[in-house]
């Protein structure tokens, strides 16, 4: 039987490995354990994968969505966020990508409903 000290152990080795801080130098995301892109280059990948991903009844307001619209805070808020908290650090970047889509349709839900 486990005592309640050893699983308290157990609990911050796993919690320590989930949000292993990442070293990665200024003006870049990380991404895993080893990777650290650039940051420029992270906001050209969101907008990519967003544009190629993005659901066929926006489509039409795709110009609307990436020059001056939505897109560009979204991808903001969701690096800076990726940057700021350690336990985002290990977020793949699949998922994360996949995060952005769901952040982006929630933001255009919301302004659909309120404006």
């Amino acid at each position: 039987m486990l005592s309640l000290f050893g699983l308290a152990m157990n609990v911050m080795m796993i919690l320590m490995t989930i949000c292993q801080i990442q070293a990665c130098p200024a003006n870049t995301v990380p991404f895993g354990s080893d990777e650290c892109q650039p940051i420029s280059e992270a906001i050209n990948d969101a907008k990519t994968f967003l544009h190629d991903n993005l659901p066929s009844w926006d489509k039409i307001n795709s110009d609307t969505l990436f020059e001056g619209g939505i897109v560009g805070p979204t991808i903001n808020i969701s690096l800076q966020a990726k940057i700021t908290f350690p336990w985002a650090h290990n977020v793949p970047r699949d998922i994360f990508h996949g995060k952005q889509t769901l952040s982006l349709s929630l933001s255009l839900s919301l302004s659909l409903l309120f404006n």
